[in-house]
């Protein structure tokens, strides 16, 4: 009997550290400027979201069924909180990061020739940038400023090499001033 006990708690603490690894990893590219993936690794990434969603439902089917039989009650409490915590963070998260962090959009430069590529400035003067090409897409983040009709990128991580640090801003046209890659760029107010 003992030894059934010590099995069911070595196999609660392996579970409850994948669903941790797991969940912490979906977390982490939730997390603006860190979503950056290519095409190769989106298989991974949908067997990493299988993976962690068929584990946490069935930990928490599981702890529900022994908390109605009154076994572990505090633990399973706690298993059913965190894991129903990770499964939260782990879908909005970037929505929530988005409204408190970022704030109010403020303008919008949008790009779609051979790359599609999206710039949003916000009230706060903080920007977030999404570039994606034929394999890969790429986040950037960072600050912004707009001088005398210039705008100038600061950036926080690497940049994009189909973005540039300086745009000249005319009307609703936009010109990169130092992009590798010219782009025909438009830019909207926000509504």
């Amino acid at each position: 009997m003992k030894l059934v006990k010590v099995l069911v708690i070595i196999g609660q603490v392996f579970v409850l550290f994948l669903i941790s690894f797991f969940g912490w990893f979906l977390i982490e590219m939730k997390i603006p400027g860190k979503g950056a993936i290519c095409d190769a690794e989106q298989l991974y990434l949908f067997l990493t979201w299988c993976v962690f969603i068929f584990i946490s439902v069935g930990m928490i089917i599981n702890s529900s069924l022994y908390y109605m039989k009154s076994k572990w009650k505090r633990y399973r409490v706690i298993v059913i909180l965190f894991i129903s915590s990770l499964l939260f963070c782990s879908i909005f998260l970037r929505a929530i990061i988005m409204t408190v962090y970022y704030g109010t959009e403020k303008y919008v430069i949008e790009a779609e020739e051979l790359v599609f590529i999206k710039i949003q400035l916000f009230e706060n003067k903080k920007f977030f940038a999404y570039t994606y090409n034929a394999a890969c897409e790429l986040e950037n983040i960072g600050t912004y400023n707009i001088i005398e009709g210039v705008l100038t990128l600061n950036y926080k991580n690497e940049k994009s090499e189909y973005l540039g640090t300086k745009y000249r801003i005319e009307n609703d046209k936009i010109d990169c001033l130092n992009c590798e890659v010219t782009n025909d760029f438009r830019i909207k107010k926000s509504e």
